[in-house]
């Protein structure tokens, strides 16, 4: 637990070893949130990258700009990152239904 008030304090969120536990599960609970919110932000944009590999329209048009590597980066991730993701998003929901809830 001291590392995890380490890591918010060295974030700048001023947490003490004294705040109430209520706080901290708070904290928590914004950590997780911030965490799926990346993790379905980014199978958003692999989605969408394989979406648009697929246009050839598109992929004339962007053939001129740097943005293509991006594109080859993201079409060569391998399916095991996304099923992480995907993994990682459930559990976290599956946290939420249970504090939400009270199904423990």
């Amino acid at each position: 637990m001291n590392n995890f008030i380490n890591l918010l304090n060295s974030l700048g969120i001023s947490v003490s070893v004294d705040s109430s536990p209520i706080l901290l599960f708070l904290y928590v609970i914004l950590f997780f949130s911030i965490l799926g919110l990346l993790s379905v932000i980014n199978i958003g944009i692999y989605l969408g990258v394989l979406y648009l590999s697929n246009n050839k329209l598109f992929l004339d048009k962007i053939s001129k700009w740097t943005l293509l590597l991006t594109l080859n980066i993201y079409k060569k991730t391998r399916i095991y990152f996304i099923i992480s993701e995907v993994c990682l998003f459930l559990f976290l929901s599956m946290f939420y239904y249970m504090v939400l809830f009270k199904v423990y």
